[in-house]
Formats: structure tokens, sequence, C-alpha cells
């Protein structure tokens, strides 16, 4: 049997972060945690990657904490707030990298799955996906930014009825709600996640990023208009709008510097 890991693997512009303990169906470990925080440090500082995907391997996306070590997590107030903390900083390195981060779900989605699903920019499930978010089955509470993510993407009350439930829902009822932005066949995800990366290739990396970092900012309340104006002031005299000005006029496709920034 192989050791549970959270991987990283590049191919050529992409990344992928592999969730990888199939025999549990991707539970997710105290050092799974810790290795989402190497991996995002790695990947902000690696040239030429544009997307990354965040998916499982084998059949099964995340089915959540790995319930086994829970008792020793929990064991005092000071062990709990440590691995709430290590969770609570591995879901906002992952939702502040410096890249668009694409979900590739099938299978299981449950708990703390769910938690790294809904900060990544874009959720793709195959039809066969199932999500669930349980702290109220086993008497635990939902961390800040896994909350507020939902929040955001549902609305306060379609969060309430699954937190406050824990009832699973297929891919077609999570995409109704708003937790999924896309569906696509058996399968088929991991395809569809990267075709989406790919298309990002001709757009401006310097545009993605700025964007990526004010639409956080603003769902998190400090995107002022002031922070606006300073990145659009920045844009306008950056390489990036030059070259889309020149390739417009042009009517040539842009060769923005921006595919590879670092």
């Amino acid at each position: 049997m192989s050791t549970p890991d959270l991987r990283l693997e590049r191919d050529s512009s992409l990344a992928r972060l592999v969730i990888d303990n199939p025999s549990r169906r991707n539970a997710i470990s105290i050092a799974m945690w810790r290795r989402i925080l190497d991996h995002c440090q790695t990947i902000e500082a690696a040239p030429g990657l544009l997307a990354v995907v965040l998916t499982g391997a084998g059949e099964h996306f995340c089915s959540g904490a790995d319930i086994g070590e829970l008792a020793e997590a929990f064991a005092t107030v000071e062990t709990t707030r440590e691995y709430n903390g290590l969770i609570q900083h591995a879901l906002a390195a992952l939702a502040t990298l410096n890249r668009p981060v694409i979900a590739c779900v099938e299978g299981s989605c449950f708990g703390g799955g769910v938690s790294l699903a809904l900060q990544c920019d874009r959720i793709i499930a195959a039809e066969n996906a199932r999500f669930a978010i349980t702290p109220a089955k086993i008497g635990l509470v939902y961390g800040h930014a896994d909350t507020a993510r939902l929040v955001q993407r549902i609305g306060g009350a379609a969060a309430k009825d699954l937190l406050f439930t824990g009832r699973t829902v297929d891919a077609a009822t999570a995409k109704g709600l708003g937790l999924i932005d896309e569906i696509v066949g058996p399968g088929e995800a991991a395809r569809a996640s990267e075709r989406y990366a790919g298309s990002l290739r001709a757009q401006s990396q310097f545009s993605i990023r700025a964007e990526k970092r004010l639409i956080n900012d603003l769902a998190a309340g400090p995107a002022t208009p002031e922070r606006f104006a300073a990145e659009a002031e920045t844009a306008a005299a950056g390489p990036d709008f030059a070259e889309g000005r020149r390739a417009f006029l042009a009517r040539d496709a842009p060769k923005f510097p921006s595919l590879d920034p670092d």
C-alpha cells in the first residue's frame, strides 16, 4: 500500500496538486495539510506556470479529514488550536495562490474536500460527484475560511441547510446551488479542467492575477476603489497593455510578456 501524500506534478505550464490516499477515498492527513503550504510556496516561485489543477488520485476527490487523527488533533485546547490553524493557513495559501486554481472533482467530495474545493477559482465536477459538509454529524464547527467561501458561493440560507443537515447532494443539485461551476461526464473532469486552464494561455497573465487578487479582496472586504485604481494604473503603464493595444490595432493575436512573467 502506498504512503498517503499530496503530490505536486508539473506538465509544461500546468501544475497539478494531487491528493493521493485512494485507499481512504483521499482522506487528508495533518502531514498532507502541511504539504499544501509547501507546494503553494513552490508554485508561487515557479516560472512559466499559468494555472493549477487540484485533483484526487483514483475515483474520488477527497473524503475529508483523516478521522483517525482527530482524537489526537483535538486532545487539548492547544492541539485543537494548532490543528485548526494549520488547516486555515493551508486553505488561505490555496485561495491566494498567484495563479488560477481549478478543482477537478470526481466521486466523493466531503467535509475538508469541500473546504479545499471552495478555495479554488473554478470547480469542475463530474456527474458522479457527491458533496457533503458534515461537521454537525460529529459535533464540530466548520472553519472560518470554509464557511466564508461557502456563504459567498451559495448564500447564507443554503449554507445553513448544508451545514445543519450534513446531507449529501449530487452534482446537479450542487450546480443549482452555485456550489460548483460546471458538470461534465464521468471521467471527464480532468480533461475539462485542463482544457479550461489551457484557454487562459491567450490572455494577459498580469490581468488574470490582478483580477484574482482584487476579487478575493472584494469578497473579504478591503478592496477599496483606491486599490482598484492603483491596479488599473499599473496595468495601463505595463507591457501587457502595450502589447494588447498593438495586437488589437494590427488585428493580430497578442503575445503578452506576462505569459512567462517569472
